[in-house]
Order: structure tokens, then C-alpha cells, then sequence
């Protein structure tokens, strides 16, 4: 296979399962970058809307 996308090179990875750990770590990193935006978001509608935030 030819993975140019992901390695910038037409010729097959010397390392394989480097560069599949790679993508599965920016895909989780992403994850929780869209989830901490998504808490985000819900606490500025509840303020928005005259909610008060607690930490108790």
C-alpha cells in the first residue's frame, strides 16, 4: 500500500506500526480536544442563559 497522506513518501513506512500508533494517537487526541471544546460550550450556554457554575 501507498500511504502518502500519512508518511509523505510513495514507498511503504520502514515502520509500520510507528506510524499506525502515531494516527491512533492523534485521533484520541482529538477526541479529547472536541470534548474539552464541547464542556466548553455547555458551560457557556448555561451562562448564558443566567445559570451559575459551582465547584461544590
Amino acid at each position: 500500500m501507498q500511504w502518502e497522506v500519512f508518511t509523505g513518501a510513495k514507498t511503504d513506512p520502514n515502520n509500520p506500526k510507528q506510524v499506525a500508533w502515531v494516527c491512533y494517537a492523534a485521533a484520541i487526541f482529538y477526541a479529547v480536544v472536541t470534548a474539552f471544546t464541547g464542556c466548553q460550550f455547555a458551560v457557556h450556554t448555561r451562562v448564558a442563559k443566567g445559570g451559575d457554575i459551582r465547584l461544590q
